[in-house]
């Protein structure tokens, strides 16, 4: 996990989450979002949050694997204006922890 992270409301959002690809498939991604429940837990936190683009069906996949439910759809968040190249949606994802 990389990046920052904001806690309110009982919630801490991860701002990013990634393994390399080459290492992909071998539990790396699960373990680090238990990790990332594990201290949403001890923070505090009821909520865990994650963000990821629409298009993006593996990431989307592997969230729900790992338990996390579809809460929320932000239209047009990703554009040039807000510095991403890719154009599209997010999708939030939230888990108990």
């Amino acid at each position: 996990m990389t990046g920052r992270r904001r806690t309110s409301s009982k919630r801490i959002c991860s701002a990013r989450l990634a393994v390399v690809e080459t290492r992909q498939g071998q539990c790396i991604g699960s373990q680090l979002v238990a990790a990332a429940r594990q201290y949403s837990k001890h923070s505090g936190a009821r909520r865990l949050i994650v963000c990821t683009g629409a298009w993006e069906a593996e990431n989307v996949t592997f969230y729900k694997h790992c338990g996390f439910r579809l809460f929320h759809v932000e239209p047009g968040f990703f554009t040039p204006e807000t510095g991403y190249a890719a154009l599209g949606d997010q999708v939030q994802f939230e888990i108990e922890v």
